[in-house]
């Protein structure tokens, strides 16, 4: 395709705008093709293939869907053609816009476009690099233990040590809902929960482990344990919270 105007400005470091223009005659040219095609592709009753008039196939696709398709055929190929000329690498197209097009008259866009440029290499011969040591001091191997023994402890149990923060403890505990009236109970009961009252072969007793003074659970474990020996015991009330992913203590008084 013949430009009549290509021109190339580097807007920012690797980043090129290209204006190009086509001339009328090439978009004429392009016109008649497209029409052409068009024509074989579209059956007009009364006339034979290819043959239907350039107005009635007009009609038919509609001014703005024939403005799109001479676009498209258009555009990449002055794209291309912009690029050559320039002898430029593109590495991605980042924008394109249209600036001027009128039916027999030129065709005008821009495109603004990453390209790749060549690299001039400095003395890199004489540049020297200090690898760094691969010795492996007392400190270093002291601070991988470290690692590991946080990462892997082995727990010994202490019945007289009082839990502070950070110490892992093993507890035992029940969730027992506080209910105001029988029918209340009895539909607990009936839906598997505990209930106030209860001895505790009849209770839920659960186990696990929890880190005094951190972590996130609720209830408060975690800071519930704080302050106490093994085979210490208490006993707290609460009211869990709506959203709590057990439904059936969602917003319930309960102690544990």
């Amino acid at each position: 395709m013949r430009l009549s105007r290509v021109e190339a400005i580097e807007i920012e470091p690797a980043v090129v705008r290209l204006t190009v223009e086509v001339p009328p005659e090439e978009v004429q040219s392009a016109m008649r093709h497209l029409f052409n095609r068009l024509r074989r592709l579209i059956h007009v009753r009364g006339f034979r293939p290819g043959r239907a008039p350039i107005a009635i196939i007009r009609r038919q696709v509609g001014d703005e869907n024939i403005r799109a398709r001479l676009l498209e055929e258009i555009i990449p190929k002055a794209y291309a053609e912009a690029l050559e000329k320039e002898q430029l690498q593109p590495l991605m197209l980042q924008r394109i816009q249209l600036k001027h097009f009128e039916e027999g008259d030129r065709l005008e866009f821009e495109a603004e476009v990453a390209i790749r440029k060549p690299v001039e290499l400095g003395d890199y011969r004489n540049i020297r690099i200090q690898p760094p040591s691969t010795e492996v001091t007392d400190e270093d191997i002291e601070r991988a233990l470290d690692e590991l023994r946080e990462q892997y402890p082995t727990y010994e149990p202490d019945p007289e040590h009082v839990a502070v923060r950070g110490d892992r403890v093993l507890i035992r505990y029940t969730i027992t809902p506080i209910l105001s009236d029988e029918s209340a109970q009895a539909s607990a009961h009936a839906n598997g929960e505990v209930v106030e009252g209860e001895t505790d072969a009849e209770r839920d007793i659960r186990t696990t482990y929890v880190t005094a003074g951190e972590g996130h659970w609720f209830p408060p474990f975690n800071n519930y344990v704080l302050g106490k020996r093994a085979g210490d015991e208490a006993e707290h009330e609460l009211t869990f919270p709506d959203d709590f992913p057990n439904e059936q203590l969602r917003g319930r008084r309960c102690k544990v």
